[in-house]
């Protein structure tokens, strides 16, 4: 069960949802900033900072800072008014735009759709980078954080689900990428509490030579001082913990994020957050 503070008002403390917006803005925002630096002809005296689009578009850049870090949701109308400045147009408007619905509530985020999910996992990327813990309990699978890539991409591929080969390749990636955040030369290692169900290890996921590689990449990732794998026995009765896997992630002090909790099927996603969980 999710519990969460509730916020009557137009701010709201960043829900997944609004981040995800607003880091859709950031990121259009920053890929106009990058087309003008790498192409000379597109250098027409329009900046892409954020207090230069805020003028631009006539909003206070303290407000256009919020929306782009979840801290406020915008009207539909101004919400429009941004992407189409920013060039977001078409299909990608489009899924952009369906991040409003429910942005300012605490209700769980159920990313079903392919658009929901890619936009729900640019809000995890974002999360478990500014995260000082991550707990993750998995049943039938190696958590994502501590997969190879050739085990990665056979959940991908042999899923119920089949996926197109380009979002495989997308995703796999992505998740490769995540990994850095438990890097111990990084300033701030993610501490990772990895609690896997006994029989992921048994699962022949992708085949033996697979399935080899991916427990050899374990044993190296719990050599980290910042990586505490525990197994939890299959002979265990009955616990809550049987009902499916779920990651919870703490950030750090210095973020402004409440702790998050998604629940991560192999496919779809449900995501919700809260000053507190019980």
């Amino acid at each position: 069960m999710l519990c969460g503070m509730v916020n009557n008002q137009r701010r709201t403390t960043g829900t997944p949802k609004a981040r995800s917006f607003g880091a859709a803005v950031r990121e259009a925002r920053e890929a106009r900033e990058r087309e003008v630096r790498e192409d000379r002809e597109q250098r027409d005296g329009r900046r892409w900072t954020l207090r230069a689009v805020a003028g631009q578009l006539g909003i206070d850049p303290s407000r256009l800072s919020k929306i782009e870090t979840g801290k406020a949701v915008p009207s539909a109308d101004v919400a429009e008014r941004i992407l189409d400045h920013l060039g977001v147009t078409g299909d990608h408007k489009a899924e952009v735009m369906a991040l409003l619905q429910g942005a300012e509530t605490e209700a769980p985020w159920y990313a079903n759709t392919l658009p929901e999910q890619r936009q729900h996992t640019s809000m995890i990327v974002e999360a478990e980078d500014v995260a000082r813990e991550i707990v993750s309990y998995t049943i039938g699978v190696v958590p994502g954080l501590l997969q190879t890539k050739r085990y990665a991409r056979a959940i991908m591929v042999g899923g119920g689900n089949p996926l197109p080969a380009s979002e495989v390749t997308i995703r796999v990636m992505t998740r490769m990428g995540r990994q850095g955040v438990l890097a111990e030369e990084r300033e701030h290692p993610v501490h990772l509490v990895a609690l896997i169900h006994e029989t992921a290890l048994r699962q022949r996921i992708g085949g033996v030579d697979v399935m080899i590689e991916q427990l050899e990449f374990l044993l190296k990732m719990m050599r980290r001082s910042n990586v505490d794998v525990r197994i939890v026995p299959d002979a265990l009765d009955w616990h809550e913990g049987l009902e499916g896997s779920f990651s919870l992630i703490s950030p750090r002090e210095d973020a402004d994020l409440y702790p998050l909790v998604f629940l991560e099927p192999v496919f779809d996603a449900v995501c919700g957050y809260g000053s507190g969980l019980c």
